[in-house]
């Protein structure tokens, strides 16, 4: 993907698609910035289908300006190249990118949330709006910077047990 020297971002949907307009102030910000990639990583469950009518109405220079993907890359292969994970709804992924090191957000969208997750009252991920996360990433915010480690650490310790033995 030729992503080495540009700002990944990983965005990772449940299976349950928020509004399109809700997110296209977040998708703009990729349209015509070479510095930065954005990957959408669609669930297992989610049908190509669903995925295809979610997307056609974007233009063409997003659809170029961004990589959707369902069942072709890893999860933790993307995962492992970005340098922002975000979340839709609550995952288990969230808690897989803070083990891994990776700043977390947590969208806040309109739609209600169908998995619930703690991570952003543990603040354990960082809480956004697709609008405010935007505008993080037009201002170039710097998000490890921006994350709570000590909480990480804890929310990771509370979410892991019976971990002697185990791999790191």
């Amino acid at each position: 993907y030729k992503c080495r020297d540009k700002f990944v971002v990983l965005l990772l949907f449940s299976s349950d698609l928020p509004p399109l307009d809700e997110m296209q102030p977040l998708f703009n910000v990729f349209q015509d910035n070479p510095d930065i990639m954005l990957f959408t990583k669609f669930h297992p469950a989610t049908t190509r289908l669903k995925i295809d009518t979610w997307l056609k109405p974007l233009n063409e220079n997003f659809k170029n300006n961004i990589h959707p993907v369902h069942g072709e890359e890893s999860t933790y292969d993307l995962m492992a190249a970005s340098d922002l994970c975000v979340l839709s709804e609550g995952s288990t992924t969230g808690l897989e990118a803070l083990a891994i090191g990776k700043p977390l957000v947590l969208l806040k969208l309109r739609a209600p949330v169908i998995y619930r997750s703690d991570l952003a009252e543990k603040k354990a991920a960082l809480s956004m709006s697709p609008s405010e996360l935007a505008d993080a990433i037009k201002k170039r915010a710097d998000f490890n910077a921006m994350m709570d480690k000590d909480h990480v650490v804890q929310y990771i310790k509370d979410e892991l047990y019976k971990t002697d033995g185990s791999i790191d």
